[in-house]
């Protein structure tokens, strides 16, 4: 299936308002260019579903077109929530991340582009300078900052050109960490902390609200003010670029787009990897993600502390987990899970289904319950990732939920890996904190002749209340497909 094959509806309708303040946008607000994208979907979806011979079928190949559709969709959205102009002084990012908006240059080679986007190439060349210099590097091919550079550093500062260390400007650093959360699929289901330290202990779970009668002049008996506290406790993950020697400022100024759509790409993917798959075992077993080998010490999900969605239905709780047993998923199945979810599971609107992308379109896709987004209608709001609902519930498919064995865990063995999985929990159950932001930083290797950039930041998972006991977070495992 391809893209060029989609036609678009006639209908020209114009990009405009959010309408909830948190993740929700009008599907009829949207424009033709989600309406092709939604389009797309459907057809993938249909192509799964009307293939009568599974030998034919080119699951893998529908399985990575249906995630690059996906993908198109949240930016859409993304690109939706951010329309709006931003004026010098304005605070842009996430809520609890946000700083002012430094404007845009107004005459001069630079015409037309963000302030910040022009200081991340002036302090990239600087800290390339003095690499140079403290390295005695003559092969370096750097053209420094023009006067020019130079002179609109000076006048967009306070304290003069020289001023900060910070690789990455905070404007850039906010806009690109708006674009880590708005255009993920499990991040943004979920209320985001800027920790205060690490670890950082949070009274996340207070114990139900009691009311009793009053007595005049008698004090009413106390909630179990103890609290059952969660520690967060965060986790580094890391990306590395190499960068040619050759640089200059215009050349910088131009990639900078592609580095970060690149970044944003990548963060969002392994955010949301982290969320569904942290699991802290580090042994020659038991890893949810890798049951019958020891992990590689640098793998993503081996967390420094909480595990993640579904560590807790998996292992902590295995009450939470309903069996498939390898048939085919049905109606009841899911039933069943909500059940799980107990007094969770009748708040439908805030409960977040995870299926893996195939166990969407070969499983779920097919129950006649499942609504999906093109049934929705123009005035449905709609969140990020989401492409349908079942029981009332957004369904957000995932590329963080793989194939696993029986048991709902992955196996070393690639050709064990053949079962389905769905994770649900309620959103407000879970959060996630970051105990350090997007840091950039730049180093040269002079074996390669090449710039060295890191981008790395620190994450951590939480849920509330005793995961051995926790009943808002279930899931299905071993399903046939």
């Amino acid at each position: 299936m391809k893209d060029d094959q989609i036609t678009a509806p006639e209908e020209n309708t114009e990009i405009s308002e959010v309408i909830n303040k948190e993740d929700g946008v009008k599907l009829k607000d949207l424009g033709t260019k989600v309406d092709t994208v939604i389009k797309s979907i459907h057809d993938i979806q249909e192509a799964v579903k009307e293939q009568k011979d599974a030998a034919t079928l080119d699951i893998g190949k529908l399985e990575k077109q249906f995630e690059t559709q996906l993908t198109k969709f949240e930016e859409q959205i993304a690109e939706l929530k951010k329309s709006k102009p931003q004026r010098k002084g304005e605070l842009v990012g996430i809520e609890g991340f946000q700083v002012p908006h430094q404007g845009v240059v107004e005459r001069g080679k630079f015409a037309g582009k963000k302030f910040s986007d022009v200081m991340f190439a002036y302090k990239l060349l600087k800290q390339a300078e003095t690499l140079k210099e403290l390295r005695g590097m003559k092969s370096l091919d750097l053209t420094p900052p023009t006067p020019e550079l130079e002179q609109l550093v000076k006048a967009y500062t306070e304290t003069g050109a020289g001023t900060g260390d910070e690789l990455v400007p905070t404007e850039m650093e906010a806009m690109l960490w708006e674009d880590f959360f708005t255009e993920s699929r499990v991040l943004s289901q979920f209320e985001v902390i800027d920790m205060p330290s690490n670890p950082f202990e949070s009274p996340l779970d207070f114990a139900e609200s009691t009311f009793s009668k009053g007595t005049e002049v008698t004090a009413p008996s106390a909630d179990d003010a103890a609290t059952r506290k969660t520690t967060y406790t965060a986790t580094e993950l890391v990306n590395l670029k190499e960068w040619s020697y050759s640089l200059n400022e215009t050349s910088i100024v131009a990639i900078l787009p592609a580095l970060r759509r690149n970044l944003a790409r990548g963060g969002r993917k392994f955010m949301d990897n982290f969320i569904m798959n942290a699991d802290a075992t580090n042994a020659a077993t038991g890893n949810i993600n890798l049951d019958d080998a020891d992990p590689d010490d640098a793998s993503y999900y081996l967390s420094d502390g909480q595990d993640g969605i579904r560590h807790l239905w998996l292992v902590d709780n295995t009450g939470q987990e309903v069996n498939a047993g390898g048939n085919a998923l049905t109606i009841d199945y899911v039933t069943d899970m909500f059940k799980n979810l107990d007094e969770y599971g009748v708040d439908v609107e805030n409960i977040r289904i995870f299926p893996g992308i195939r166990t969407y379109l070969k499983s779920l896709f097919s129950l006649p319950e499942l609504v999906t987004i093109d049934k929705f209608g123009p005035n449905a709001v709609i969140r990020t990732g989401e492409v349908a609902r079942i029981l009332g519930s957004p369904v957000i498919p995932t590329a963080a939920v793989g194939l696993t064995e029986a048991d709902g865990k992955i196996s070393t063995t690639a050709g064990n890996n053949t079962l389905g999985q769905i994770s649900a929990c309620h959103r407000d159950m879970w959060s996630v904190g970051f105990v350090r932001r997007l840091l950039i930083e730049m180093d040269v290797d002079i074996k390669t002749r090449k710039f060295i950039l890191v981008a790395s930041f620190r994450i951590a998972v939480a849920a509330f209340g005793t995961r051995s006991s926790a009943k808002h977070t279930a899931g299905i495992r071993n399903i046939g497909l």
